[in-house]
């Protein structure tokens, strides 16, 4: 079986930014309200049409799907989520990187088996790389 190894760390990576706080809609927020706003406001026939074509049943949800593939990696980081060193400063507290310490200990304790903790362990890094990246595109 060929797996697709790169779109599967893609939506492990997607996941953490999304944990991490990156929520943005996937159609742009069209909506049966915004359809309902252009025909009240007097919009062309091909305008409404066109965000009819966009629009979902509902105002768009804060959803992010993590790949089976995943389940287990993205479990296991959501079980160790207070192992973040943060430091903080005089106006504001920054994540900087995963207590690696911790996080062994939790494997351990887990009952982990050693040769699924490599695996796993790169996986806590992609998480650890994409939520510090999300976090550094905020402060800007």
């Amino acid at each position: 079986m060929d797996i697709d190894l790169q779109g599967e760390r893609k939506k492990l990576k997607e996941a953490a930014r999304f944990w991490a706080g990156d929520r943005a809609p996937s159609n742009f927020g069209f909506n049966a309200t915004t359809v309902s706003l252009l025909e009240l406001a007097g919009a062309p026939a091909e305008v409404i049409q066109s965000v009819e074509a966009k629009a979902s049943p509902e105002p768009d949800e804060a959803v992010c799907y993590v790949w089976e593939e995943n389940w287990q990696s993205f479990q296991f980081y959501l079980m160790v989520q207070s192992q973040w060193v943060i430091v903080t400063g005089l106006t504001n507290s920054v994540r900087v990187k995963l207590d690696y310490a911790g996080i062994g200990s939790a494997m351990w304790m887990d009952g982990i088996h050693r040769r699924d903790r490599k695996a796993l362990f790169s996986d806590l890094r992609l998480i650890e790389s994409a939520v510090l990246e999300y976090d550094g595109e905020k402060k800007r």
